[in-house]
């Protein structure tokens, strides 16, 4: 925090050993033509909006905490990423043509890295690491911690030489983020043989088709997959009965006015503390209920063939609860 403006800094810079007070996005100016990166995107327009200007991307696309890896079967996770460049023709064309190239890891692996690379034509390079993805949020300086540090390849070679076979070896191991369904699709775009990126219920199956042959062919973990959707539905169904668990107690601690809403006065909380310890009971029961249901499907997953169950924490698989 500035002492003087009080101003924080949320995203935290070192630029070779030293504070960078500059834009952020100032980083990726210069003479660079090139840039490989390892994040999770949120938004696809910010993306591309700012990765277009370069001669080559390569973008490994990780995960965020609340991502879910069995999302790379689904259809419309690709499609949201084409369709936010739908109306840019140099980003449609980059993406047709290879420039852009998007990857992604395959079933069983997850990335949580954040790495930049940018390079120029004379083989000078930038290299960035930190908790900060290629997102507004991390890169706007605006309420969100975060730390980025870079280093040229002019002040440490090593640094650089080091993340840059790191990125080899996730690249090495990633896969083709698009289907070669949507690749035709976007070259007839452009080739205005169509007017509009319609993906048809045919077009899907047939995307989902190739991304299984895929995972097959670079040795995909079916079984992580099947247990990340169960594991996934669990965590919903918690999350949805603590949701209405919080609703009823906002329900009886408040009360509407002609103002809009107010909590109830110190007298009429006291009387409701029984009404509240229902609540809690019964949302208590209704987990232990939720944990011997998922349970029994698990159960019926390793019956099943499923060999590596990871079970919700303090329970055994026969649903049993550790204190």
């Amino acid at each position: 925090m500035d002492l003087f403006s009080k101003r924080v800094s949320y995203l935290h810079i070192l630029h070779n050993d030293k504070p960078f007070k500059s834009e952020p996005q100032t980083l990726f100016d210069g003479n660079f033509t090139e840039l490989r990166v390892v994040t999770y995107v949120s938004s696809p327009e910010f993306f591309f909006d700012r990765v277009k200007k370069f001669k080559k991307v390569i973008a490994i696309l990780g995960e965020e905490e609340s991502a879910r890896e069995f999302y790379q079967l689904d259809p419309a996770f690709e499609e949201r990423f084409i369709l936010s460049a739908e109306s840019d023709p140099q980003v449609l064309e980059a993406i047709a043509n290879g420039v852009i190239e998007l990857r992604y890891m395959k079933a069983g692996e997850r990335i949580h890295s954040k790495i930049y690379i940018l390079s120029d034509v004379q083989g000078n390079t930038r290299v960035m690491v930190g908790s900060a993805n290629f997102t507004s949020s991390a890169f706007s300086n605006r309420g969100q911690f975060e730390e980025l540090i870079v280093y040229d390849s002019s002040y440490n070679p090593s640094f650089c030489d080091a993340y840059i076979k790191r990125f080899k070896e996730i690249y090495e191991n990633s896969m083709d983020f698009l289907s070669e369904k949507t690749k035709k699709k976007i070259q007839s775009l452009i080739l205005r043989a169509e007017n509009i990126l319609i993906f048809t219920p045919d077009d899907r199956a047939e995307a989902i088709v190739e991304k299984v042959q895929r995972q097959i062919q670079a040795g995909g973990d079916a079984g992580s997959l099947v247990i990340e959707v169960m594991n996934e539905k669990e965590r919903t169904e918690k999350r949805i009965m603590e949701i209405e668990r919080v609703e009823k107690i906002i329900e009886n601690v408040t009360k509407k006015t002609k103002d809009g809403y107010s909590f109830e006065p110190k007298q009429k909380l006291i009387t409701l503390k029984e009404k509240l310890k229902e609540i809690v009971s019964f949302s208590h029961k209704r987990t232990q209920g939720s944990v011997k249901f998922f349970m029994c499907k698990i159960d019926r997953a390793i019956k099943e063939g499923v060999s590596s169950i990871k079970l919700p924490k303090n329970q055994t698989k026969k649903g049993g609860i550790h204190p």
